[in-house]
């Protein structure tokens, strides 16, 4: 029943999903019946660049698919977690570093930190702003549903403020709502990534040890090295504090290139 349950949810986000790409794509249409009217009304003070700024717009609305686009489907056959068509443009994957994060003074941390990098969050994201944002789900999160896995995500996504639960809610109401991920799924989907990809793991095999200093090239080098892609890595003024890969949009598994410019020094302390 749940399985049930769970992909009518998803085929009703899908149909939601499609009704809002007709109706944009309507508009457009609209959009440019309204340019053709105007330029005919203009008679001869049209000119051949005008021209040719609005059949390019419409050769742009034309070359979108909709046939295709109104396909969308998820199978459940092939995957659990992934949506075919999300609306954003990448996962990012953001661990960060313990030592950075609580040396903030104005913030206790736990007694024992780790001594490894830790998962902060799985974000949907896009290219031109942040983070997606204003999502809505009808998912709640429920602490009891994880129970199953919770030692392994004490482990790799603790609360270095020391309350767990509520760390994992903030992350899914803020970023997990957004992706096609059940609450359960979204964890333990961002828990087996951190297992399996171990950053800390991959600056120690290159030599890049706490610390100590080094080039952000050299950092950046030994998780690209792992990842064949461009992560991104984030500092408090000279000292490292996270890192950032980035996955796929559609299954979350394939590593692909951290837009944007680097936010670090040249040198950094680890």
């Amino acid at each position: 029943m749940s399985e049930q349950w769970r992909e009518e949810r998803v085929q009703m986000k899908l149909s939601d999903a499609k009704n809002v790409l007709e109706h944009k794509y309507n508009e457009m249409v609209n959009l440019i019946e309204y340019l053709q009217m105007f330029l005919r009304s203009r008679g001869d003070e049209v000119n051949n660049k005008e021209i040719e700024n609005v059949d390019l717009i419409k050769q742009q609305v034309e070359s979108v698919n909709i046939p295709q686009i109104l396909e969308l489907s998820y199978n459940f056959s092939e995957s659990r977690d992934t949506l075919t068509a999300p609306s954003f443009h990448y996962y990012t994957l953001a661990e960060q570093w313990p030592s950075t994060i609580c040396w903030n003074p104005t913030r206790r941390c736990i007694s024992q930190i780790p001594n490894f990098f830790t998962v902060h969050g799985l974000w949907p994201s896009n290219q031109y702003w942040p983070h997606s944002s204003q999502c809505s789900s009808s998912e709640i999160f429920v602490l009891s549903d994880i129970q199953n896995i919770g030692p392994n995500l004490n482990l790799a996504w603790p609360d270095l403020f020391g309350n767990d639960g509520q760390f994992w809610e903030d992350e899914w109401k803020k970023y997990g709502v957004c992706s096609i991920f059940i609450p359960v799924d979204y964890l333990q989907h961002t828990m087996t990534l951190w297992f399996k990809y171990n950053i800390t793991n991959m600056l120690v095999e290159d030599g890049v040890t706490p610390r100590a200093w080094y080039t952000r090239q050299q950092i950046m080098r030994a998780v690209e090295k792992k990842t064949q892609t461009s992560p991104a890595i984030v500092c408090t003024s000279q000292y490292l504090k996270e890192i950032y890969v980035c996955l796929d949009p559609t299954t979350a598994t394939t590593f692909v290139a951290c837009p944007g410019p680097p936010s670090c020094p040249t040198w950094i302390e680890f």
